[in-house]
């Protein structure tokens, strides 16, 4: 399943559109010294997308028709999770669901949901 993967994003990678997914940590301070602000880490990995949805099939919640939906090749650092934003041209959005497909095993593929 994992040549299965690297081949769909091989041939993803082709398609033309691509998606950055963004995802900041906060810094961990030092507790003898809890007064100096420590700066977050951003993390960023661009990806293919081979499809868009109307954002109607996002499970179990209440969906706008402003959500963004979008079905991305997987990445390969950073697995899109709740939280993460995701920019799509000129556009972020706040990542609010992220399915892998198949739900079990190696993905081949991510369905994202994100609220502009």
């Amino acid at each position: 399943m994992t040549a299965i993967a690297a081949d769909v994003h091989a041939g993803l990678a082709s398609v033309g559109n691509t998606l950055t997914i963004t995802r900041t940590t906060p810094g961990t301070p030092d507790p003898e010294q809890l007064w100096i602000d420590v700066p977050g880490q951003t993390a960023t990995e661009t990806v293919p997308q081979f499809g868009e949805g109307s954002g109607r099939y996002r499970s179990g919640e209440t969906v706008v028709t402003t959500d963004f939906e979008f079905m991305i090749a997987v990445p390969k650092v950073l697995i899109p999770q709740e939280g993460d934003l995701i920019t799509a041209g000129d556009e972020t959005a706040t990542i609010v669901r992220a399915e892998p497909f198949p739900a079990g095993g190696q993905p081949v593929y991510f369905t994202i949901w994100a609220d502009r």
